[in-house]
């Protein structure tokens, strides 16, 4: 039971470091636990990582979504005009901006929620789209359950953000040298592809305040593999964001008529990511109405959308199951231990029987020099014989 406990408390840079050989293969599992969890391989347990990847549809289904994403996903339209055109759908909804929301009290029947500005609003319940850390700003009557109030563990590492970034050049030069346009960098991680003939789009993580420097390092690296040219786009933007924190399970069970709704409590493999929003807002918005109007919703609206559904999942055959659970820093030890085994007992084996040829040889030509020296000895001999 204690080393149960052990292995699955200990950090997931030690898990790898004794998992995997080479620190390449290392590097770049630490930087997929970086942008799937938003924390440090170091200063994150196996234990809240695979609860990560449990909630989120597994962890070969994050993979495919953050590492093999198809460039097809890049938004094309401006974010600000998106908005302009919902804000014209809801022309009759009002907006209070930048008031914070200080205190939210609960009742049998209704909502108070009472902003900064002191003034109290009345509803029959509350939707809450905001980040977990900042949910701690707020007072809560009655008091949240002790499992939320728990915030989020102290995490010493560096705080990382993620910079997307669109490139056009004059022709996709990159084709020509015989490149389908796909790159992978591990230190820093880089995510890059082909978005279209001539347009090259991807993303970097780099740590907070190193943002500036993206252009630079991403246009230096691309020009390593793919010529300098890649160092003079005609046009290239980029947008930088926070790496989300999400060592923490989903909310997606309403507290009573608190209701939760972000990207980090979707609980699928797009926790984190914009569908993951639209998905829990959704879900939101059904377990609204399921409060006021039970008898207008099933079960199936207020699911989100599986991983499963979106995403083609693969069985492992045994040999691949047995396979990927070797440990091959071990097999690697272990197979060079048995191999010198093997060598020194064959070089043993070796040596003996050249020592006994030898011997042999020797007692051969001791007789030889005996008969050559006294004749009427063997004489002597095969009379007695």
């Amino acid at each position: 039971m204690f080393e149960f406990h052990r292995k699955h408390t200990g950090p997931m840079a030690a898990y790898i470091n004794n998992r995997l050989f080479f620190n390449d293969s290392r590097l770049f599992m630490k930087n997929l636990i970086l942008i799937i969890s938003g924390i440090d391989a170091e200063h994150i347990s196996y234990a809240d990582f695979m609860k990560i990847c449990y909630s989120a549809g597994g962890l070969k289904s994050l993979y495919k979504l953050f590492i093999e994403a198809k460039s097809g996903d890049v938004l094309e339209f401006s974010s600000s005009e998106l908005f302009n055109r919902i804000l014209e759908m809801l022309k009759q909804t009002q907006f209070l901006y930048s008031r914070d929301v200080v205190e939210i009290h609960q009742y049998r029947n209704h909502v108070e929620v009472l902003d900064i500005e002191k003034e109290s609003h009345i509803a029959d319940a509350v939707i809450l789209a905001i980040p977990w850390n900042n949910i701690k700003r707020i007072y809560f009557w009655p008091r949240l359950p002790s499992e939320m109030e728990k915030s989020l563990k102290a995490r010493n590492g560096f705080k990382y953000v993620i910079t997307s970034f669109l490139a056009s050049y004059p022709d996709g030069h990159w084709r020509h040298k015989g490149f389908n346009g796909d790159y992978y960098g591990i230190d820093p991680l880089m995510i890059c592809h082909e978005y279209r003939p001539k347009i090259y789009c991807g993303y970097i993580i780099v740590e907070e305040g190193l943002e500036a420097l993206a252009r630079t390092l991403v246009l230096q690296r691309l020009a390593e593999y793919y010529g300098e040219k890649m160092l003079t786009p005609l046009e290239f933007h980029q947008r930088t964001y926070d790496l989300s924190n999400k060592a923490h399970t989903p909310l997606i069970t309403p507290w009573s008529r608190v209701i939760w709704a972000s990207s980090a409590a979707a609980g699928s493999c797009f926790r984190g990511c914009l569908s993951g929003a639209v998905q829990s807002g959704i879900r939101a918005a059904m377990n609204a109405l399921l409060l006021l109007r039970p008898q207008l919703v099933t079960w199936k609206d207020i699911a989100d959308v599986q991983c499963r559904e979106v995403l083609p999942r693969e069985q492992p055959g045994i040999l691949k199951l047995w396979l990927s659970s070797l440990n091959l820093y071990n097999v690697t030890t272990y197979t060079a231990f048995i191999v010198q085994v093997i060598l020194y007992d064959y070089n043993v084996q070796l040596l003996y029987l050249a020592s006994k040829k030898k011997c042999k040889l020797t007692l051969s030509i001791s007789l030889q020099s005996e008969v050559v020296g006294n004749p009427n000895h063997l004489l002597l001999n095969s009379e007695s014989i």
